[in-house]
This record gives C-alpha cells, structure tokens and sequence, in this order.
C-alpha cells in the first residue's frame, strides 16, 4: 500500500504496510528498506510519466506547454534511510483528477484547488494496471566468485566496474585516493554516497581512504610533467596492492575504457598493469561512455557521480600527458625519482576505513 500526500506544491510518495514486505522477504526482510526504496523511486517514475502523458492531451504543447509539464520533476528520491519520494508538482495538481483515488476527488474539485480534500490518498498497485514483468539483475551471488578490491574515483565509470563485478559474483571493497587540501570533505563524502549507493548490488562494502598528498606531491617535484598521470597511476596500483593482499582480495578493479583518456591507451594501460603483480579487471574496457552512463543511471549512481566535487586525479593534471609511453623509459623516470617504498607502504598503513552497509 503506499500513501499519497499531496500539499500546494508537491506530491510525496512514502509506503505503508513494510510488515507485509518483510514477511514476503522471509529471510532476507533485512533487505526490506532497500526493496521499498527501490519500488517507491519507481512509482514516483511512473507516476510522474503518467500524468506527463494525460497532461499532454489536456494542454498545447507549445513553448508554455513545455515549460508547464517541466514543472513536473521528482525532487527527492526514496533512500533506504528515507522511504520518501518527492514529486514537485506545482502547476500539475490539477492533473491529479485523472486517478482513481481512495477517498474519491471530491465532486467540487476545481483546478489547482481541494476543497476539503483529505490529507492522505492511499492507492494500490494492481495487476490489471500497467505493471510489467520486470527482470531482475542477473549474474551469479555476490561473494560466491572471491573478493577484488575496487578503485573508486568519484567519476562515473567506477561505480559500475564495481556493479559489473558484484554481477558476477565478486565481493567488492574499495580504495579511494584523497589528497588534502587539494580535494575537499565534500569529494571524500561523495565516495562514501557512491558505495552506499552500491550496496543494494554489493552487499556491505569496506571502503579505504587513502591519504595520497605526500606521494602526489612528491611525484610533482621529482617526475617529467607529461608523465605524471601514469606515474600516479602506478604508485595507486602498488598502494592498492597492499592494501589488497590485505584483505585477501585476488583482483583489483578499475573504471578504464579504452582510449577513454590519456592514462587509458593500450600503452598506458600496459604500464600500469606492470606495477603490481595482482590481476587487474577492467569491466568498462570495451565500452562506450553512453553504455557506461546507461548503467550507471540504472544502478543510480549517475547523479551522485557528476556532483562538480574534484578527485585527486584532478590534481596537477598534466598540460600534454604522454599517451604511448613505453615500460622502459617509465621505469627509468621511477629510478631517477627514487621514491621511497616505504611511503607507499605509509599509505596504505594509513588508509582510514569505513564499513558501508546497505
């Protein structure tokens, strides 16, 4: 059952009856605040395109039109903290005539008002409603494959590298590489809501922050300018590695794809993967970035992921990056910089941990 509420200017989804969800769970009812999240955003979705649909058989669609039905936007989503979907449905409240409502629109009701309208309509889902088999999400149980340690930038690529993995049966930690005050609270508060956003599809996730300041800004002194992004990306392998072997992970996972950008050619790639002996799954690698933002907005992570907040592999980013670099003259550029092992070794010791669960 889920209840309707409706004010001047919005329409709010929220859920009734999760006893009933639960006993349907069984033993997975600890899932249940994920499961009615996931079936409030959607019928705010629906919703929201219903009355899109009526609207437009209602009013000319010319420029005023548009203006009109965009004033219909879902402004909050439900989260498993907050089973509340938000609809902003301001000039839209007349359309709300169209359904059929428990208790019925009153006979008096006139445009945008509700003469003595009640506070609350309940409405049910029914099968001889609009409802459509849905698929579900494939793969093989998480965990039931090992466990691999995810790379997670903040961008939008890795978060679905990490679901794609999970689909097949990976259980996935994370790393993430914070280098303060170059990047804000804000970035590392992004990550966090990207893996939450995760665990529906990962289950319970152990996210590292590493503290990367030190080696970055080291890298900045002592490395050529058009080589610094694939000598960052190394020396993350090699603190990732750690960190890693750690927590008994077999794989690392990354975002790449392809040709994407300049630390993400066939030659770059081929460097990077030198710097640690683990093996490295790349799920994106054959990608396109609008099959990746496809996922990524299906697993709901694409909002978060562009938030304008600037990860550390923004940092001194390098004016012309060496996009073929070849393995020798990287590792005699790392010989020259003569960079201590022992802070990469700080930093993974250094990494803050934060258990994410769903």
């Amino acid at each position: 059952m889920s209840n309707v509420t409706y004010s001047a200017g919005n329409l709010t989804i929220t859920v009734a009856g999760l006893d009933t969800v639960e006993q349907a769970l069984g033993d997975l009812k600890r899932k249940t605040p994920a499961a009615a999240k996931v079936a409030i955003n959607a019928t705010a979705r629906q919703a929201r395109k219903l009355m899109v649909a009526k609207a437009k058989t209602r009013y000319a669609v010319n420029a005023a039109g548009r203006r009109h039905l965009k004033d219909l936007v879902q402004r909050k989503k439900a989260s498993n903290s907050s089973l509340m979907a938000e609809l902003h449905i301001a000039k839209m409240r007349n359309d709300l005539g169209y359904f059929k409502t428990s208790p019925a629109v009153p006979t008096h009701f006139t445009g945008m008002d509700f003469k003595d309208g009640p506070s609350v309509w309940k409405a049910k889902v029914l099968k001889s409603s609009g409802m459509k088999t849905l698929p579900g999400a494939g793969g093989i149980p998480v965990g039931t494959g090992g466990r691999a340690l995810l790379l997670l930038s903040g961008g939008i690529d890795s978060p679905v590298a990490g679901y794609m993995m999970a689909k097949r049966g990976l259980e996935i930690a994370a790393v993430h590489f914070a280098s303060p005050p170059y990047t804000s609270d804000r970035a590392r508060q992004k990550v966090l809501d990207l893996a939450q956003e995760l665990t529906p599809y990962t289950g319970r996730i152990r996210l590292f922050v590493v503290p990367f300041t030190k080696l970055q800004e080291l890298l900045r002194e002592r490395c050529p300018e058009d080589y610094f992004t694939i000598l960052m990306r190394r020396y993350m392998m090699r603190v990732a590695e750690r960190i890693a072997l750690r927590e008994d992970c077999g794989a690392l996972i990354t975002g790449e794809s392809l040709g994407q950008v300049a630390s993400q050619t066939m030659q770059a790639i081929g460097c990077t993967d030198l710097a640690c002996r683990l093996p490295v799954l790349r799920p994106c690698i054959g990608m396109d970035k609008e099959e990746i933002v496809r996922i990524s907005r299906k697993i709901e992570t694409f909002e978060t992921s562009i938030l304008p907040y600037e990860d550390c592999c923004t940092v001194f980013t390098p004016r012309h990056p060496k996009t073929k670099p070849t393995v020798a003259a990287v590792e005699a550029i790392e010989a020259e910089m003569a960079i201590p092992e022992e802070l990469v070794a700080e930093a993974a010791e250094q990494a803050e941990l934060n258990i994410i669960r769903y």
